[in-house]
């Protein structure tokens, strides 16, 4: 009895060269994408992973895995297309690892900026990048031992989905596990100056994800902070956008307090008078007082875009029938009550999306099976 499912795990690639295809410029960088081995208590053999070597070209190259809320889901729907920075060519098996190159879009990944502009930086500059592989497998429940690696099950009739592009963390087939760069795509390639560099680059890859984990929690407090400090107009459904800003511009949005002599004689009336006039009085003027140039535009602009998106829901529910609110009824709902009325009154296009139908009549018989489900692979702590 097989278990059917999609597995994914990460690896780091570097090196890079320019293709051009079709009147598009390509970055392309080598990548190790999977080796025989353990993978999250499941054995994957070199010969599952040369059976189909050819069913990996031309795999989509996300931007992180697709998901549908917290489940994984697969790469090859027109909807994800957006999310697709390039293709998976020249896939092939050497020994134990399956091997093969990134075809990156420059022109789309500038145009989609964030992670993707991110990714495609990286390796231009030459810096590691980790991807993750996923995959439909079957799972035959035979435990064994591989090395010094106990496996409950293995690998069969690897079916490629995608291949993610992730600009941090480390995958559960790193670098040092023999996944990713930097490895060129030759059999003759010597090793012998990657295996010294090997324990420096997972130093290094184990430093940007402890800082990273870092980061994220001062973040997380500049922005708790923000949120609960009086002297600030920030409410929890800012949150959001206050994370994606940089710990460096959280800091100079921070309130600076006065500083107070004790010894100083100060008159109450003057003091309050001072704190009237010094206190900005709307948003717009909280704005405005904003020291750093390039965090107050940014401000503005983010501003600017959540109005027009709130006049644009107001605009459509009035327009729905179904609507039961008057234009003054919906200017007085707050903008996260206007997204959640939105979503009750605009049905779901599932157009296009690859669900499995049903017949309300009868289950037929000639359908398609459902779809297994879709499992991401996670590093196991040590």
């Amino acid at each position: 009895m097989t278990d059917a499912m999609l597995v994914a795990q990460m690896a780091t690639t570097a090196y890079n060269r320019y293709e051009k295809s079709d009147g598009r410029d390509y970055l392309v960088a080598p990548v190790v994408a999977l080796v025989e081995g353990v993978v999250n208590g499941e054995f994957v053999s070199a010969e599952e992973l040369s059976r189909y070597v050819d069913s990996w070209n031309g795999i989509p190259l996300p931007i992180g895995h697709p998901m549908d809320g917290d489940i994984p889901i697969s790469a090859n729907n027109p909807e994800l297309a957006n999310y697709h920075v390039g293709k998976f060519y020249n896939a092939h098996c050497d020994g134990t690892r399956l091997r093969g190159e990134m075809w990156l879009d420059v022109e789309k990944a500038k145009a989609m900026g964030g992670e993707a502009l991110e990714v495609l930086q990286r390796l231009t500059d030459g810096k590691p990048l980790e991807v993750s592989t996923a995959y439909f497998r079957d799972l035959v429940p035979e435990p064994g031992k591989y090395g010094e690696k106990d496996y409950m099950g293995v690998q069969k009739n690897l079916r490629p989905d995608h291949l993610a592009l992730l600009p941090s963390d480390i995958g559960a087939c790193s670098w040092v596990d023999g996944c990713g760069g930097p490895r060129v795509n030759n059999p003759c390639e010597v090793e012998s100056e990657a295996d010294e560099d090997s324990e420096v680059d997972a130093q290094k890859a184990a430093r940007i994800a402890a800082n990273k984990k870092r980061g994220d929690k001062m973040t997380k407090e500049l922005v708790d902070g923000l949120i609960s400090n009086d002297a600030t107009q920030w409410v929890e459904e800012d949150r959001e956008f206050l994370t994606a800003l940089t710990e460096e511009q959280l800091v100079k949005m921070t309130p600076i307090l006065p500083v107070v002599n004790e010894d100083e004689e100060v008159e109450e009336e003057e003091v309050v008078e001072e704190q009237e006039d010094d206190t900005p009085k709307t948003f717009d003027d909280w704005v405005e007082a904003i020291p750093d140039e390039e965090v107050r535009e940014e401000m503005k602009a983010n501003r600017k875009k959540s109005i027009e998106r709130r006049e644009k829901l107001i605009t459509e529910l009035s327009a729905n029938k179904r609507n039961a609110f008057d234009k003054d009824e919906l200017h007085g709902m707050k903008t996260h009550q206007l997204e959640k009325l939105s979503k009750m009154l605009v049905p779901e296009d599932y157009s296009g999306k690859g669900f499995p139908r049903v017949n309300k009549i009868a289950e037929d018989p000639n359908a398609a099976p459902k779809p297994p489900p879709v499992v991401l692979a996670k590093r196991e702590s040590k």
